[in-house]
């Protein structure tokens, strides 16, 4: 473990003196600096996820959460449940009334979630460490693989072979002895280009709260020491294809503070990860293909002084990937892969290394029928998995226009979900004879879009269905709990989103809201007197919205945003739970233009009427506080 002292001075003296950029575009989309915009190249779900929502975070949502991991921006700016332990912990997605192991995460084409627990902590991620971070909606079994019923997050950096120069640094100080600091660096030419960007965070996280008692208290043993790097390097070998070798590394040493209901913590987490990703690809007028190799190494400690525990996680993955995509006819596309992943996992709960193996082949179609403006497209996919029979899995998908201002889709796929190692080897409790959950998605939806010159308007509307069979829940049996294929699940629900912008002369004013209603519910008794039955599913709120306007004129802006998340059952008989909150934050901000760089100086409120909420029961979170965030950047 690094000395902790050693850690703190090199996030201080990162925010103070590291002299480079923040972001792979201009923090704001109505700058003279914003650099040119990158394609995303996953070709998968940029053609073929027909009938899905995918939505692109924009540079004012990510701009506006400088500095902050994916977990805050996912929750800041999108109508998606985030739940986290608190400030700074543990932060998981539900996505869609799923669990937080149905959402894939997607780097450069090649999913990353870890093989012991199928998800990601999403506070460990800096989102701008990636040129674009994407969303989509629904299930992508077909397109993905294991764990994918409920949506998945892409996060991608592709080169651009052409002379630029691009650097900025930023650097924020905050409530409760925060500092954040990163850095990032683009240097391209004809042939080569190179990204570099380095991150860091360190908090005491001592901010106040009203115990169970009424009583003042301070947040003790919660002190964050976060930082990371990405490093890209791609060389252009030819006319149509180029060679990028990527490195992506994070650490994280977290104290654990006490619950509302303990006295005094002494516990601490311990993550490290670090992955390296070699691709190949070629793009011509008719034709693409792509060759990846990757290896992921992450490591996890958790200590407890008090109760004398010391527990290590280490996983290892390896995984190649051949793809290619081809113009079959005129309007006709069709892509076709195969994929191998080495999974290794040394933990001490499993009483000695556990390995699996997982192959897969997948094929899709894309039919476009351009005079009458709709697509079809078409998904398949098989999977050879150590111990287990994985059902094919096909999606359908079709979209299209109807009249000049509307946009109708239609999806439906079957997906899966593996069984994790901590299911299957956890001791006590594992179960090895646990079978694959199952689940048949189903979605429409329809887009509006309208608008002149000075006003534009988009309203998207989605209703979603989704029936997962074999859930995998663990249930207490004798003197300890087991995995078992117990629960039928049905998740259905309606999703809104919508933006709108306003130029009357000088002034714009850029208006985003987004909705989910997410029904989840068991459908299948366990036993005679269960509970559960018919309950919704514990940690998934009915209600999310959120709101956020920006006013900007004459380098000034200001930005108000609203969220709401209704309250959450904590019990599966629904008995008990966490109230629902709501959070304003705001901020004002000023950009000051020199020639081709820029400085942005804003000021922010977070909480601002000091709502006292949980979003894990008995983990308080913080109160209101503030924070001055600047950043430098310049484009040559």
């Amino acid at each position: 473990m690094l000395n902790k002292m050693l850690k703190r001075i090199f996030n201080i003296s990162l925010f103070l003196t590291m002299p480079v950029i923040l972001w792979a575009q201009s923090p704001k989309v109505d700058t003279t600096l914003e650099l040119s915009q990158v394609e995303i190249r996953d070709d998968r779900v940029d053609m073929f996820a027909k009938g899905l929502v995918y939505n692109k975070l924009d540079s004012i949502s990510r701009s506006e959460n400088a500095f902050k991991p994916l977990s805050e921006i996912l929750s800041n700016s999108t109508s998606i449940y985030i739940k986290t332990y608190g400030q700074g912990g543990v932060a998981t997605i539900s996505f869609r009334g799923t669990s937080s192991n149905h959402t894939g995460l997607i780097w450069n084409g090649m999913r990353i979630n870890p093989p012991n627990i199928g998800y990601l902590d999403l506070s460990l991620i800096d989102n701008s460490f990636f040129q674009h971070v994407s969303i989509l909606h629904g299930g992508a079994g077909p397109m993905y693989g294991s764990g994918m019923i409920g949506g998945s997050i892409h996060l991608g950096t592709d080169p651009v072979f052409r002379k630029k120069t691009s650097v900025s640094v930023g650097g924020m100080l905050g409530s409760f002895s925060a500092y954040d600091g990163a850095v990032k660096a683009i240097f391209s030419g004809a042939k080569v280009y190179s990204s570099t960007a380095v991150s860091g965070h360190s908090s005491i996280n001592d901010f106040p709260y009203t115990d169970l008692n009424g009583e003042r208290q301070k947040l003790s043993n919660a002190a964050i020491q976060r930082y990371g790097i990405m490093q890209d390097i791609a060389l252009k070998t030819g006319e149509n294809h180029y060679l990028q070798a990527s490195l992506w590394y994070n650490y994280a040493d977290r104290q654990i503070p006490p619950t509302l209901t303990t006295a005094r913590s002494e516990a601490s987490l311990t993550d490290r990860a670090a992955r390296v990703m070699l691709q190949w690809r070629r793009q011509a007028e008719k034709s693409s293909y792509s060759v990846r190799m990757a290896y992921y190494n992450e490591f996890e400690n958790y200590t407890d002084p008090q109760f004398d525990i010391v527990s290590n996680i280490s996983t290892q993955t390896y995984l190649s990937q051949l793809e290619g995509n081809f113009t079959v006819f005129r309007n006709s596309k069709f892509l076709a892969g195969a994929s191998y992943e080495y999974d290794l996992a040394d933990i001490d709960a499993y009483n000695g290394p556990r390995d699996q193996h997982d192959a897969a082949v997948y094929a899709s179609w894309l039919q476009l029928f351009p005079k009458a403006g709709w697509q079809l497209a078409l998904n398949m996919r098989t999977e050879f998995i150590t111990g287990f029979q994985v059902p094919l899995l096909p999606s359908v998908g079709v979209e299209g226009r109807i009249g000049r201002n509307f946009k109708v889709r239609f999806n439906a796929s079957r997906n899966f979900r593996a069984p994790t190692m901590n299911e299957r080897y956890w001791i006590p409790g594992g179960n090895p004879a646990l079978k694959p959950e199952t689940s048949w998605n189903q979605e429409a939806g329809v887009t509006y879009h309208a608008g002149k010159e000075h006003f534009k308007n988009e309203l998207t509307v989605t209703f979603y269905s989704s029936v997962v069979d074999n859930w995998i829940l663990w249930i207490p049996v004798e003197s300890f709990w087991t995995a078992e294929n117990v629960q039928k699940v049905w998740a259905r629900g309606i999703e809104i989103q919508a933006k709108q912008s306003l130029q009357p002369g000088k002034v714009r004013v850029l208006l985003a809201e987004g909705y989910t209603l997410s029904i989840s519910t068991n459908e299948k008794k366990i036993s005679e007197n269960d509970a559960s039955y018919k309950k919704q599913l514990i940690y998934t709120p009915l209600h999310r919205l959120f709101v956020r306007l920006n006013v900007m004129y004459a380098g000034f802006e200001m930005m108000i945003r609203q969220n709401f998340t209704s309250l959450a059952y904590t019990t599966r008989d629904n008995e008990e739970y966490v109230p629902g909150f709501a959070t304003t934050d705001i901020s004002v901000g000023k950009k000051f233009k020199f020639n081709k760089a820029a400085i942005d100086i804003w000021a922010v409120i977070n909480n601002l009427f000091d709502a006292q909420y949980q979003v894990i029961r008995y983990r308080q979170m913080p109160g209101r506080n503030f924070a001055i965030r600047i950043l430098f950047y310049i484009n040559s």
